[in-house]
């Protein structure tokens, strides 16, 4: 979950933050929802992350069925960090 979509992704594609992202260097923006309710964003965050890949893959697959790069559509060329909410990277080895 990110409040700053736009620099969380720059900061993914960057590697400019330790964890996840940066050891298996996924950097693709495949999939986000946006929620108004803080609350809700993070009650669905836990949801989806306690999915298998398949379904989490599936999801995905629903909205952007080639698994196209969104960021470049949102944001343009991402040159540094300046705004949304959630996003789920595809290739979760961690958690199937």
């Amino acid at each position: 979950m990110a409040d700053d979509l736009e620099r969380r992704t720059w900061e993914h594609q960057n590697d400019a933050v330790k964890g996840f992202t940066k050891r298996t260097s996924f950097h693709f923006l495949v999939h986000y929802e946006t929620f108004h309710d803080i609350r809700e964003a993070i009650a669905r965050e836990k949801e989806i992350k306690g999915w298998r890949r398949s379904k989490r893959n599936a999801l995905v697959e629903t909205l952007n069925p080639k698994w196209v790069d969104l960021s470049a559509t949102l944001f343009g060329r991402l040159g540094g960090p300046s705004h949304s909410l959630g996003m789920t990277m595809r290739g979760d080895s961690s958690h199937s």
